[in-house]
């Protein structure tokens, strides 16, 4: 940790400011995240685990979009960004993260309105592409899984072939509208953590947020609606009834996978290694055993959701 607050001192963006705090904040897994209190503001940090890493807050384009979104009054300012660096100084948003379920119609109204306006954008920077097809094969080349979770993989890929049958709708897509995610002010909410952002389906990103935020069916039904209106898509409630029931079965196998993914990378690497720590590395060990268990905690939960969506139960 201290290596890291040496990082953020020494970075040039902070040379004429007075640093009184460094804060960790909840971040990402993808990276690590502090709260820098200045004499007269507050900063967010975004630190890299990896300059290597594929996915991050800090590569151009997703740094780019939450820019134009942050123009739009839907995301932080970024303040700082260089993409040869593994850091970025994005705004403060003092808010807070509205616990899944609690949403009144008036906010769901006026975020239906903010996504809708968002996934219509167009890239600032040449985007990727999320083929669900694609993703879903990647995450299988790097699993061996044991008949039982094949089986729960190859059933929902059957029952996803339907997909292709219905309209595209494609935007630009989050892709990871968790509630630690959306940050709720009295006037708006702010969306952070970009480092998943690609051109996708915008009904992947609709059934992400009514998983993640436990929508009851009556108010996803409205939620759907709305959205549907404010975009003006032609096609039937049918078939975006349809459609959104597929997109959860879709979005629950892509985040079972990976975090399969996720937890077998970090056991396979570090396994030998925590074999061989010292005393003063077990604050590491504790870290990645957190990091496990986050894995774990959303792997059954996501496989429970699956479940019950391919067999009803």
């Amino acid at each position: 940790m201290k290596h890291q607050h040496d990082l953020i001192k020494a970075h040039p963006w902070f040379r004429h400011q007075s640093i009184v705090a460094i804060t960790p904040l909840v971040g990402g897994l993808n990276n690590t995240v502090y709260k820098v209190t200045l004499s007269n503001d507050m900063v967010v940090v975004h630190l890299s685990q990896s300059q290597s890493q594929s996915q991050s807050q800090n590569q151009p384009a997703p740094l780019a979009l939450q820019a134009t979104v942050a123009a739009l009054g839907y995301a932080p300012q970024v303040l700082s960004a260089n993409p040869a660096e593994s850091l970025s100084i994005t705004e403060y948003i003092d808010g807070a993260h509205r616990p899944a379920r609690y949403w009144s119609a008036d906010q769901l109204q006026r975020f239906t309105e903010q996504l809708a306006r968002i996934h219509q954008l167009q890239p600032p920077l040449p985007m990727p592409v999320m083929q669900l097809n694609q993703q879903i094969d990647d995450y299988q080349q790097q699993l061996t899984l044991p008949p039982d979770e094949q089986i729960l993989v190859d059933t929902a890929i059957a029952r996803l072939s339907t997909l292709a049958e219905l309209p595209d709708t494609l935007g630009i897509c989050h892709h990871d509208l968790l509630p630690g995610n959306i940050i709720c002010t009295k006037d708006t909410h702010y969306i952070i953590d970009w480092e998943f952002a690609a051109i996708g389906d915008v009904f992947f990103d609709l059934a992400g947020f009514m998983i993640e935020h436990q929508l009851e069916p009556i108010v996803t039904s409205t939620f759907l609606s709305a959205y549907c209106q404010q975009r003006g898509f032609t096609f039937s409630d049918e078939i975006s009834q349809l459609k959104i029931e597929l997109m959860k079965i879709a979005y629950l196998l892509v985040c079972w996978l990976w975090h399969k993914v996720k937890s077998q990378a970090i056991l396979l690497a570090q396994i030998e290694k925590i074999k061989e720590i010292e005393k003063e590395e077990v604050e590491k060990v504790e870290k990645l055993e957190e990091m496990i268990a986050v894995h774990n905690t959303r792997l059954r939960d996501y496989q429970k959701q699956l479940f019950a969506l391919l067999w009803n139960e």
